[in-house]
């Protein structure tokens, strides 16, 4: 009996022993500050085969180098993170924030009845005696943590004013379409406070194919997430100091809606903010100022159908958090949810206007926070949110209360009258309501009165900054906005530079002049910033953008399509990408990039280099080379104005090429080049041709992007719609005009998707543009600024600029 209970005695001492030497096998941790940890010395082979099988390694790309952070400071070992896929256990967790931290035993033991013999014992008895975890009989160590556990762990962990903090939310405030209902009532707080910039202890998570972000508090935690959330616990973010962001372009007005141009939204998305997140690094889209996306699966997006399945309304409801306030410091209402709407769906407001805005019946405040669209028709993108407006600032100001009206009332507006050309003399088609909403509009959006004037240059709204100051062609500093939803921003300013010449700016770039350039930067520069010892290092993100030629096809010359498509068998589009960008950027076939779910490679037309195909096609056209090489019909020479953005050093060269293509099939090229501004806000947009003009440029598509704007005949921009489309080549087809405005009121994906295949195949065989190639987004940022997040969308790139910090 004494030899049994000596060996039982021999047994524990020697697992004992053992245990206290696997933890003296750890090497002390080394506390450096973050920007001066060493690089691990060696590359890992990680083993994500363990992920959920919804879920994608690339989603799981931000944890790796907080594994390597982690390691270099002696926390982990690597066999703690040679398979990041895998779920972390309780106990595991728990030890590493005790030994992370460094925390001692305060009181002595606190007994759980299942940790005895348990290899992180002590430091789950440590955490306990610390506050971090509860006090209960059993704490099951062995057991997958969850991610809702976690989130009250870290807090607990990152101190009193954290905790404090959490028990502030009486509701979730999380960016997930799951961060509401679905997150447990005792872990809300803890999880809105994880995610915050101040805390960013936890990030999200996305399900592969799916349209929105999560945070899956439900889910266990993978030891690759682990990484991160211990990481920001031991080195958290770091708050102020100034950013300075160079641009080439100067926006003409900060008021959201009155231009398109990719500067301004770079600047307004800081400014403004909204009810729904564009797309995040994944495309994911979220909920900001309401607590979820309607859909038809949570009961929020109601359709009504006919006894023959037909769509005959839509009811849409969003429920905005409670507690909004604008950046003045006032409340945020469903109020101004029905003002931001008949704001911009008034027919004088000078923005892009369509028949969709006769779609909506109406827009009502069911209450302070809870807001109704009402939808006469179907629309795919019904649940793309609602717009916000501060009604009482500008009501306020002007003593004028806009009240609710419908455009389907023809005693309000009766457009069937709108006549443009006696429009001065006779305006009976509009009431006396209408007339005097008009002069109110006029007066909010217009900048030739003091009101529209502030409020183009300084607006008032809930986003992440204010305009601290703005000179003219040279500089917007914006300040960190106090009342912002997720609180103060990090960065206490940001300054947007105007430098025009993308030279200048690659210089600005090198010598650290500026920290972040966003668009401006050419691939060329980018990869001589590459090069070049500077602090500042290029983005390349691969992306939706569509670098092409439009051509003015209404013009008699180019009226013809054999025309346009010698053109462009005429360039040698392979040679351009290979020459200019490595062959990193593909040649374009098609409007909608490969990225895009309705590009379709078998039903588009493709046009290889032929430059003798090119001239047959002219022969054909009845354009002949005369004595002096050019091609001429009927006495005229065919003269074509090539026309880009000024000072854009890539864009020119590649004009150049083109322009020497042309040249050897017998056009005659004029290069006329203007700056951005005038170039887009202009030229562009009025349609300033003038003669047989090709027009070089972008357009940054959306994963949503239907082409409705740039090909339905109704968005050709005249004055008499206010110059309000985007269709700059005067394209016209009834049968993409329908599949377009088809689309819009479609509700099942896959039948949009099959309508923009046929455009595709209209678009590539009468091309109205020649496509060139798809692009990269190339951006700059400096190596200490953290979390930028590109994400090659038509999202603004500055779009969770509340979470970037200085690690430096």
């Amino acid at each position: 009996m004494k030899f049994t209970k000596f060996l039982t005695f021999l047994l524990v001492f020697v697992l004992s022993a053992s245990l206290l030497s696997n933890c003296a096998k750890k090497e002390p941790i080394t506390k450096v500050d973050a920007n001066k940890i060493p690089k691990y010395a060696k590359e890992l082979e990680f083993d994500w085969s363990k992920l959920p099988e919804d879920q994608k390694v690339e989603y799981y790309d931000y944890t790796v180098d907080y594994m390597y952070k982690l390691l270099s400071i002696h926390l982990l070992e690597e066999k703690d993170v040679l398979v990041p896929s895998r779920e972390i256990t309780r106990g595991e967790f728990i030890d590493w924030i005790v030994r992370s931290m460094d925390l001692k035993s305060t009181s002595g033991e606190v007994a759980f009845s299942d940790i005895k013999g348990n290899a992180f014992q002590k430091s789950i008895q440590i955490a306990a005696e610390n506050n971090i975890i509860e006090k209960a009989d059993t704490f099951k160590p062995d057991d997958p943590l969850l991610r809702a556990d976690a989130a009250i762990w870290l807090v607990r962990a990152r101190g009193e004013a954290a905790v404090t903090e959490a028990a502030k939310y009486t509701e979730p405030l999380i960016q997930a379409q799951d961060g509401y209902d679905e997150v447990p009532a005792n872990a809300a707080g803890s999880l809105s406070v994880a995610l915050l910039p101040e805390y960013q202890l936890m990030y999200y998570r996305w399900i592969a194919g799916d349209e929105f972000r999560y945070i899956m508090s439900d889910k266990p935690m993978l030891v690759a997430e682990a990484c991160y959330s211990v990481f920001m616990l031991i080195y958290p973010p770091k708050r102020g100091g100034t950013l300075t962001i160079g641009q080439a372009q100067e926006p003409k007005t900060l008021f959201s809606g009155l231009d398109t141009m990719s500067a301004m939204s770079q600047i307004t998305s800081l400014l403004y903010e909204g009810s729904i997140g564009g797309h995040d690094e994944f495309w994911g889209r979220f909920p900001i100022m309401i607590k979820r996306i309607p859909t038809v699966e949570n009961g929020l997006w109601k359709i009504t159908r006919d006894d023959k399945g037909e769509v005959t309304k839509m009811e849409v409801t969003y429920e905005l958090r409670k507690g909004l306030k604008w950046a003045d410091g006032s409340d945020i209402t469903a109020d101004d949810a029905v003002f931001s709407y008949h704001l911009y769906n008034h027919p004088s407001f000078p923005t892009i206007h369509s028949e969709m805005d006769l779609w909506i019946d109406n827009v009502v405040a069911i209450d302070d926070y809870t807001v109704q669209v009402l939808w006469n028709t179907p629309y795919l993108f019904g649940n793309g949110g609602v717009g916000l407006m501060p009604r009482k600032y500008f009501e306020t100001k002007l003593n004028y209360h806009l009240k609710p009206f419908s455009l389907a009332d023809k005693n309000y507006y009766n457009p069937d009258l709108d006549n443009p050309a006696t429009e001065d003399k006779d305006e009976s088609f509009k009431s006396e309501q209408y007339l005097a909403d008009e002069a109110f509009i006029a007066r909010v959006a217009q900048a030739d009165n003091k009101v529209g004037y502030d409020y183009n240059q300084n607006p008032m709204h809930a986003g992440a900054y204010k305009v601290k100051k703005w000179e003219q062609g040279q500089s917007i500093q914006l300040e960190a906005n106090e009342n912002y939803i997720f609180g103060k921003p990090l960065i206490e300013t940001i300054t947007f530079r105007t430098i025009e010449n993308t030279d200048t700016l690659l210089a600005a770039a090198i010598a650290g002049n500026v920290d972040m350039t966003l668009t401006g930067l050419s691939f060329d520069q980018a990869m001589q910033l590459e090069k070049r010892e500077s602090t500042q290092k290029p983005r390349l993100t691969p992306s939706l953008t569509w670098e092409h030629i439009d051509l003015n096809i209404d013009n008699p010359d180019l009226a013809d399509k054999r025309v346009r498509q010698a053109l462009l068998h005429a360039i040698d589009r392979q040679s351009i990408v290979d020459q200019f960008f490595g062959g990193a950027q593909p040649v374009a076939h098609a409007w909608l990039p490969p990225r895009h779910y309705a590009y379709d490679d078998d039903s588009i037309v493709k046009y290889e280099f032929d430059k003798k195909k090119a001239g047959d096609l002219l022969d054909e056209a009845g354009w002949k080379l005369n004595a002096g090489r050019k091609r001429e019909k009927d006495g005229k020479v065919l003269s074509i104005t090539f026309m880009t953005t000024a000072q854009n050093k890539t864009r020119e060269q590649v004009q150049a090429v083109v322009s020497s293509a042309w040249k050897e099939i017998g056009v005659d090229v004029i290069t006329k080049n203007e700056q951005p501004t005038s170039f887009f806000n202009n030229t562009l947009r009025e349609r300033q041709f003038k003669s047989p003009t090709a027009c070089m440029y972008a357009w940054v598509m959306g994963p949503e992007s239907n082409l409705y704007s740039i090909v339905n005949s109704t968005q050709i921009p005249t004055p008499a719609n206010g110059f309000s489309g985007q269709n700059y080549t005067g394209f016209s087809d009834p049968i993409v005009d329908q599949i377009t405005l088809d689309n819009n009121k479609k509700l099942e994906k896959k039948e949009v998707y099959a309508g923009l295949k046929k455009v595709q195949e209209i678009l590539t065989r009468e091309l109205p543009s020649l496509p060139l190639f798809y692009r990269v987004d190339v951006s700059s940022v400096d190596d200490a600024l953290v979390n930028f997040k590109p994400q090659g969308t038509s999202s603004p790139i500055t779009w969770n600029a509340p979470w970037w910090f200085w690690n430096k």
